[in-house]
């Protein structure tokens, strides 16, 4: 009978090459989901009146230009009036969930100003977090732009009136000695349609510089005079050179502190008399 040669059985190590790979992959989705949960910071909700710029996954919220967290989810609220925008937030800016925090959507504009909200040109429309100083909360006020949210501000809202708007528009400055204090909100028509009325608003901390015969004038671009011995050319600033813009002075004596829905006249330009005033205020 033939015998048959025996087998030879080898010995393999327990550890195979081939598990590698795999538990590379494993390694790196466990880091990546213990950072994720050490860094996450609390899930927060802002309500919008609407929010056709917003996108769940994609909208980012910063503060002082630091991405600070992510918009995660956009519904409509349940009273079918306003929008639930969920987001969460990063665990450094916790301490940024508090009452009175705000939002404001930024959206990029573009004129012969420049462009307003660049990054949001690349990266979409933003959320940019004013923070409050009260308790910690989860619940927050949200603005479509920054104009709606100067609007609810503390401040004094004024009405100039003139014969026509020219460039100004909403979002323009208003400036006290070429330092910005205030906004255009809107421009509208008088109700007889003869006139425009010019709806402006002061920051708190400057309507101690509106009087009630401070003098209110249209700063927008560049003024010429021509005149026997040349040309006299006027820029009240850089800004308004390029935008719209409207700068105002108090002559001596300065008047009583003007009252909120006061109405001014908006000259068409300024006065050597008002630009050189100094009034104590």
């Amino acid at each position: 009978m033939t015998e048959l040669p025996a087998a030879t059985v080898r010995r393999t190590g327990r550890f195979s090459f081939a598990w590698i790979v795999p538990l590379l992959c494993l390694g790196m989705v466990s880091y990546f989901t213990v950072h994720h949960l050490r860094t996450r910071g609390p899930e927060i909700e802002i309500r919008f009146p609407d929010a056709d710029t917003l996108l769940a996954g994609k909208t980012l919220i910063t503060y002082r230009g630091v991405v600070v967290g992510r918009v995660t989810d956009v519904d409509i609220g349940e009273n079918g009036e306003d929008v639930l925008v969920k987001a969460r937030l990063v665990k450094s800016a916790a301490d940024l969930a508090r009452e009175g925090t705000v939002f404001i959507t930024v959206k990029p504009e573009v004129s012969i100003a420049g462009v307003q909200g660049l990054s949001a040109i690349f990266r979409g429309s933003t959320l940019a977090l004013k923070p409050g100083k009260g308790d910690p909360a989860t619940s927050f006020k949200g603005y479509v732009d920054q104009r709606a949210y100067e609007r609810v501000q503390p401040g004094l809202d004024l009405r100039l009136v003139a014969p026509k708007a020219g460039s100004l528009q909403a979002g323009d400055g208003v400036f006290f000695r070429g330092v910005r204090v205030g906004s255009v909100m809107d421009t509208d028509f008088t109700k007889t349609a003869q006139a425009v009325v010019v709806h402006i608003k002061i920051r708190e901390e400057h309507v101690n510089l509106v009087r009630t015969n401070t003098e209110f004038w249209d700063a927008s671009g560049l003024k010429a005079k021509i005149g026997l011995f040349g040309a006299k050319i006027s820029v009240d600033s850089l800004q308004t050179l390029m935008s719209g813009g409207i700068a105002f002075a108090t002559p001596e004596p300065p008047g009583p502190p003007a009252k909120d829905d006061a109405e001014f006249t908006l000259n068409p330009q300024s006065k050597p008399e008002w630009e050189n005033a100094a009034p104590r205020l």
